[in-house]
Formats: C-alpha cells, sequence, structure tokens
C-alpha cells in the first residue's frame, strides 16, 4: 500500500503521530485552569470538542490568523466532564468555580466547533447555545 493509499485508508493513524509530537510540548508549557459548573448548570461535549480561539489573531495579517497553538495568544477549551470544562492558556493548573452564563458561553464555543453532534448530560436543550449573537463568547 503507498502512502497516498494508507493516507487515504487511514488518516489518524497517518497524521496522529506526527500531530502528538509537534502539539503535546507545547501543551505541556501551558496553563489548564478547569472551569467547575454549579450544580444547576452543566458543560456539553461535541464531536469536536476542542474550541480553539486566538484572541489576538485579528491583529495578524490574514495568513498569520490560524489558530495554531505555537500563538502567545491561543487558547482552547475541552470539556472533560459535564461539571468540569479545561482551558489551556499559560501556566499553571487552577481550578475555579464559574457562574451559569459562563457554562452557556463555554457551551455556546462548544457547539459552535462541533460537526454535526453534541452530547450534553441532560435532556434539556439550551437556545442560548445555537444563538449566534453573543459568539463568540467572552473570554473567561
Amino acid at each position: 500500500m503507498s502512502d497516498v493509499e494508507r493516507l487515504i485508508d487511514q488518516p489518524i493513524q497517518m497524521f496522529l503521530p506526527h500531530y502528538m509530537n509537534a502539539e503535546l510540548p507545547i501543551l505541556g508549557q501551558m496553563q489548564m485552569t478547569i472551569f467547575c459548573a454549579p450544580e444547576d448548570a452543566h458543560f456539553i461535549t461535541s464531536d469536536y470538542p476542542v474550541a480553539r480561539w486566538d484572541t489576538e489573531a485579528h491583529k495578524r495579517p490574514l495568513m498569520y490568523q490560524a489558530h495554531v497553538l505555537g500563538s502567545a495568544t491561543i487558547q482552547f477549551t475541552l470539556p472533560i466532564s459535564p461539571s468540569m470544562m479545561m482551558k489551556g492558556g499559560i501556566k499553571p493548573v487552577i481550578y475555579r468555580d464559574v457562574t451559569p452564563r459562563l457554562v452557556r458561553d463555554l457551551n455556546q464555543r462548544t457547539w459552535a466547533y462541533a460537526n454535526e453532534f453534541i452530547v450534553s448530560p441532560s435532556s434539556q436543550f439550551d437556545a442560548n447555545w445555537v444563538s449566534k449573537e453573543t459568539h463568540p463568547p467572552h473570554d473567561p
């Protein structure tokens, strides 16, 4: 099987080792904040749960506006349970109780990056998750 055929048939297996070698060292240097939702709110996840954003990307020339981990101002969020969401930034790990509004805003960010599906521990759907009025959510 040629490299092109393997790339087509097994894209994750072909890209993941290179991706991990490039990005894991950067992730290890980032600050991780764990947002803890109040009892009356929960985080959702999706088929694409990592949301990356760069608060300064719009100030750079167009070809340098990608949201890459090499940027000094890149941040990401990753739901890790219905009651916790991890935010990556610049050093060290912090646990922080958050408001229901921030849970909603972070859920909106997760929804915005989903390809097809979101997963929620609740059967209730919050229409604010799909509202574009406040997207992107404020910086937590």
